[in-house]
């Protein structure tokens, strides 16, 4: 799948959002690339579904106090969102999935949008270069 393949160009620095049921809900920053990884062993859930060996990005995680809702924000979305693999599909509505190349205009507009309710995002220093 594409998105599991994308996580082999994750690059120290990059920044991720973290998005699900329509909200973007936390922010990181990966500690480093991509790495061969086991599965996680979990007591509780059912784990047999996922093959033992994947990849995992270590990444230093900041959830959101407040939640952004991206359907607010349509027709910003559509602005950007008009290639093969968007994050977003041509409604302006979340594509299932993992990993996804977000433009970067867009980044830094879900950044800007995201500090209004979450001020202490302005405080980490690695999103700096996306409230330009």
């Amino acid at each position: 799948m594409h998105h599991w393949d994308r996580l082999m160009n994750i690059q120290e620095g990059d920044v991720i959002f973290h998005s699900s049921d329509g909200y973007i809900k936390a922010v990181s920053r990966a500690k480093g690339p991509c790495q061969e990884s086991s599965r996680p062993d979990m007591s509780t859930g059912n784990w047999d579904q996922w093959e033992k060996k994947g990849r995992r990005v270590d990444c230093d995680y900041h959830t959101l106090q407040v939640p952004l809702r991206h359907g607010d924000y349509k027709e910003e979305i559509l602005k950007y969102c008009n290639v093969k693999y968007a994050p977003f599909d041509k409604d302006g509505n979340g594509n299932m999935g993992y990993l996804f190349d977000l433009n970067p205009d867009l980044a830094s507009f879900f950044i800007k949008e995201i500090a209004k309710k979450n001020p202490e995002m302005l405080d980490l220093g690695f999103l700096r270069f996306l409230l330009v």
